[in-house]
């Protein structure tokens, strides 16, 4: 791991229009013009999303969960991310103790799951 306090391009995405940013504590989240999403950073509870293997990624590692429906939107918290797809769909992954991922669960969510949206 390079510290820098320089700004340095990110060559896995130096081909690629990002469109969005989302920063968590220690991940970031990038979706491109193409509506393809990339996490990378720390994701010990889950928030990379990318596999469950997956703890932490050096490079943007790309999400193969949203290929057949991409995100339009994405958010992070401290330890956890968020999407919302095309069709209005919220997903979101990562730590879920205090409640988080809105699934009603305790338990982190390595990859994104959908969270079905009820009026009380």
């Amino acid at each position: 791991m390079i510290e820098t306090n320089i700004p340095k391009q990110i060559s896995r995405l130096s081909n690629r229009k990002v469109i969005q940013l989302a920063c968590g504590e220690f991940h970031t989240l990038a979706l491109t013009v193409d509506l393809d999403l990339y996490s990378w950073g720390r994701g010990f509870e889950g928030q990379l999303g990318v596999r469950d293997d997956v703890d932490t990624a050096s490079v943007p590692m790309s999400l193969a969960f949203f290929y057949k429906n991409p995100p339009t939107q994405i958010a992070c918290g401290a330890y956890h991310s968020l999407a919302i797809d095309g069709n209005g769909k919220l997903y979101t992954w990562g730590e879920a103790r205090f409640g988080q991922l809105g699934n009603g669960k305790g338990v982190k969510e390595m990859t994104p799951i959908r969270v079905c949206l009820t009026l009380e």
